[in-house]
């Protein structure tokens, strides 16, 4: 089997979406080496995998027919084209039978005042019912946000979940069992960059909660 994956995510600096596409392919290679990736963008990879691959560079600054035209002709012996963005390039896959996506989440739905005015948000919506139509296979990462997607978008589809996994590593008997001053620790757990605001979590809890938290000086060391 020859799966093709949008690799646009790994043309720039790699956020969320991005790991969660670097493990899957991972995952996909474990279980079975035997499968054939083709990776396709407009700019450059900028990763080094450990995986083996084929790339392929796709056309840009085009018309988009003629883009659309050349992208399907090079994965044309492609069993699968997977979109990893919420199905933010199905609009250049010709055939429904190859394409799937995967939805991460749809919280710019529910987050308030998340698009700048009314029209925006109806493109949003408009595309991703486009993804969800041209989807032969539809994954998600939680039950939230398959009931989500069931609650937003019309599709009578099976929605796939695979959550999304970490690695956890081996930890200390020091910090395991020092359950006394429990208070000094929290626990984190998803991606590293600076939209995140990691840094400023850090700051407001050694300032909240570490310095003089029990009257008795600086504990930040």
């Amino acid at each position: 089997m020859k799966i093709a994956f949008d690799a646009k995510v790994f043309t720039s600096e790699l956020a969320g979406i991005g790991k969660s596409l670097f493990y899957l392919l991972e995952a996909i290679k474990k279980i079975d080496n035997t499968v054939e990736i083709v990776l396709f963008s407009e700019k450059p990879i900028i990763y080094n995998f450990n995986f083996d691959y084929k790339y392929i560079k796709v056309p840009s600054k085009m018309p988009f027919h003629i883009d659309k035209y050349l992208l399907n002709f090079m994965l044309r012996d492609c069993n699968y084209i997977h979109d990893h963005s919420n199905g933010l390039g199905v609009d250049k896959y010709w055939k429904k039978n190859k394409t799937t996506i995967t939805i991460q989440d749809l919280l710019p739905l529910e987050i308030k005042n998340f698009f700048k005015d009314e029209k925006s948000k109806a493109a949003y919506i408009k595309h991703t019912q486009l993804a969800i139509d041209k989807a032969k296979i539809i994954f998600t990462i939680s039950k939230y946000s398959k009931n989500s997607i069931k609650k937003y978008f019309n599709t009578d589809k099976e929605i796939n979940i695979i959550p999304l996994g970490i690695t956890i590593p081996e930890l200390n008997n020091e910090i395991n069992n020092d359950t006394e001053n429990k208070n000094e620790y929290f626990i984190y757990v998803g991606g590293y960059s600076k939209r995140k605001g990691i840094e400023e979590l850090l700051k407001a809890f050694i300032s909240d909660k570490l310095t003089n938290s029990d009257g008795g000086g600086d504990k930040t060391t």
